[in-house]
């Protein structure tokens, strides 16, 4: 099994096959993702911003972790597994929702996704893996609505969704993660 390989799944989230992850993005097939949005103990928000040598949306901000499960691999799973080698983090994680999205990430590039939602509490040491992750920083929600006002561009479409569509969803968990 190519680790490159992701799911294509239909608008109710069942497999359908298979495809190369570029030719998917490529082609904007839909296909199986994972979300995750960390919390900290004072109710702050970990964003990340991409290496700027990822395959799309580098240099961008975005949620704590973004990526697509294996061919036979529960959301779940993927979830843990992306936290721990992203970010070299372990905690638990709560399903929250799922939903499917659609953004022109470049010229050459469209996510069509079914993303799982997750999110968890953590107040460690967070050792990024740098070939992901350029830089990590904790915000509060008023604090991402004050950026995404001034300064839109600097996130990656697909976090821009999740906050205009979600931003209660968030508050409401960063409310509950205060230590």
């Amino acid at each position: 099994m190519s680790t490159k390989e992701l799911i294509l799944v239909d608008e109710q989230n069942n497999p359908v096959g298979t495809c190369d992850k570029i030719l998917a993005h490529r082609e904007g097939l839909l296909h199986r993702a994972i979300s995750i949005m960390l919390f900290d103990d004072q109710g702050k928000i970990l964003l990340q911003r991409r290496n700027d040598k990822k395959y799309h949306s580098g240099g961008l901000w975005a949620n704590a972790c973004c990526s697509h499960p294996f061919p036979n691999e529960a959301a779940k799973s993927a979830a843990i597994r992306r936290v721990k080698e992203e970010l070299g983090i372990q905690c638990k994680l709560d399903y929250e929702f799922e939903r499917t999205y659609l953004a022109r990430v470049s010229q050459e590039m469209v996510e069509n996704e079914y993303v799982v939602f997750f999110s968890g509490v953590y107040s460690g040491k967070v050792d990024f893996n740098t070939s992901e992750v350029s830089q990590i920083t904790w915000e509060s929600p008023s604090s991402i609505d004050n950026l995404m006002k001034k300064k839109r561009e600097i996130f990656a479409a697909w976090f821009q969704i999740y906050w205009r569509d979600h931003r209660d969803v968030w508050e409401n968990i960063s409310v509950r993660s205060l230590g």
